[in-house]
């Protein structure tokens, strides 16, 4: 188990909204620096990261991010996403797995304040009673925010915002039980120092867009969608070195534009990414989409044919749904995201149509022949927020997620595994850290059925409540 850099990030709950932005101080290294003198003329890199906690009974959620605008000390205002270049997210995959909305080049400057334009807010919506799955939004259509910064931009140098949601205080009902919206949100510095709070991306789809081989560099755009329409998302050069892990390719060499990828990487004070995983999966021209199953055909058995909610695309399909479906035949390919999941522990794991559950996360690419048929069907990561459960051992304990669906669906209590590669955050002294029946913890892993039982294999774990 490895302990990293704590993120402070607090318990969503009920249903959703993200506003993010910034009250943030000191970037390490040659980042930006927390208040003393402007710096000089010239202009610097500003790489806006985001992610949200799951919240209870929301199952995805959306938002258009319409305009960042940041204010200096001297009373320059400076537009660091434009209204031209607003994107529309899911946030719901975004939990202990940030995504990045901006690479902005703004002048060198002392910032003190912030503005955040958003709209349309939606997501998805389970309902015990019913046990159905529907979509809802909040009345408020476009919301403006303004907060206080304190951010030293240098000229030349990057820095990077962890951009926290808290959906527990943005989102509430009133005595009707609709929703009203307030959003509150925070921001953390990522640090270039050893110890320090890192930026990252993980589990990001990504197209390859360039290969540099004799830098060991590629280039990659991360897709995104606006106003359920197709747009290009932020482009990030990315580094491999020999610590980098690859999944069904052995290397850089394998890559060619075009290529669809899932990214895990860390910024560097260069402004460049470096590779932590590479998963290429296929090189099929077929719609690729990401998200949880919610249904499957039959319930029991054999399943053929699956429903997924759409946490992320691509190519994003135009005009595209909360969700998707496929159908499973014989010819349908199923693999198991090996990163972090040792199989060796799991002699009785199997993947298949028989074992494909509710409550799954996967990534799966359509075959493009008519038939409706999915050609691969990979079992990826999830991420959860829950309370610690009665049991609570030396590598594992029991884990009760928030929100009715999972209780619903056979999954009210499971087990969190940890292995040597599970990260531990605000966790020093590891599992000894939680209580049971009482700490608060999000959890993100692979969500694998172990001779029927449900066990969530841990890439990283963060205590939110003691």
């Amino acid at each position: 188990m490895r302990d990293v850099a704590p993120t402070y990030f607090r318990l969503c709950s009920s249903v959703f909204i993200l506003l993010w932005c910034i009250s943030l101080s000191t970037c390490g290294g040659n980042g930006a620096g927390n208040g003393g003198n402007p710096p000089p003329g010239g202009n610097g890199t500003v790489v806006l990261f985001a992610e949200d906690q799951p919240s209870g009974n929301a199952l995805t959620f959306r938002l258009t991010v319409d305009s960042i605008v940041l204010t200096s000390s001297a009373g320059a205002t400076v537009t660091a996403l434009a209204s031209t270049e607003k994107r529309e997210l899911e946030w719901r995959s975004r939990t202990l797995a940030p995504t990045v909305i901006k690479v902005a080049t703004i002048p060198a400057a002392t910032y003190t304040s912030v503005a955040l334009t958003v709209e349309a807010p939606s997501t998805m919506l389970f309902d015990s009673a019913s046990g159905t799955i529907s979509e809802t939004s909040i009345p408020v259509q476009t919301s403006t925010v303004s907060l206080p910064l304190n951010l030293t931009v240098n000229p030349g140098d990057v820095a990077g915002l962890r951009l926290d949601l808290n959906l527990r205080d943005s989102v509430q009902t009133d005595s009707t039980g609709a929703l009203l919206f307030n959003p509150h949100f925070q921001a953390i510095t990522v640090s270039f120092s050893t110890g320090g709070i890192p930026g990252y991306v993980d589990g990001v789809p990504a197209v390859v867009t360039n290969v540099n081989l004799s830098n060991n560099q590629f280039t990659v755009t991360l897709p995104g969608f606006v106003s359920l329409q197709p747009i290009q998302g932020p482009s990030l050069t990315v580094q491999s070195d020999s610590s980098t892990r690859f999944e069904t390719i052995s290397s850089l060499a394998d890559l060619t534009p075009g290529n669809t990828l899932e990214l895990d990487a860390q910024l560097q004070s260069s402004g460049n990414f470096l590779a932590q995983v590479i998963k290429r999966d296929t090189v099929l021209p077929g719609q690729k989409i990401w998200g949880m199953v919610i249904a499957r055909s039959p319930a029991s058995g054999s399943a053929t044919s699956f429903t997924m909610l759409v946490q992320d695309a691509d190519p994003v399909p135009t005009a595209i749904g909360f969700m998707f479906s496929f159908n499973i035949d014989a010819s349908t390919h199923f693999r198991v995201s090996t990163e972090d999941l040792p199989l060796a522990s799991f002699p009785n794991l199997n993947f298949d149509p028989q074992t494909l559950r509710v409550g799954q996360f996967l990534y799966a690419v359509d075959r493009q022949d008519g038939t409706g048929a999915a050609d691969s069907i990979t079992l990826d990561e999830i991420s959860m927020v829950g309370q610690v459960g009665p049991s609570v051992g030396t590598s594992n304990f029991d884990f009760v997620p928030d929100g009715n669906f999972f209780a619903a669906n056979g999954l009210g209590q499971f087990s969190v595994t940890v292995t040597s590669a599970t990260e531990l955050e605000s966790m020093p002294s590891g599992l000894s850290n939680l209580n049971a029946n009482q700490s608060i913890v999000s959890v993100r892993g692979v969500l694998v059925f172990q001779s029927g039982s449900g066990v969530l294999v841990a890439k990283r774990v963060r205590l939110l409540q003691p």
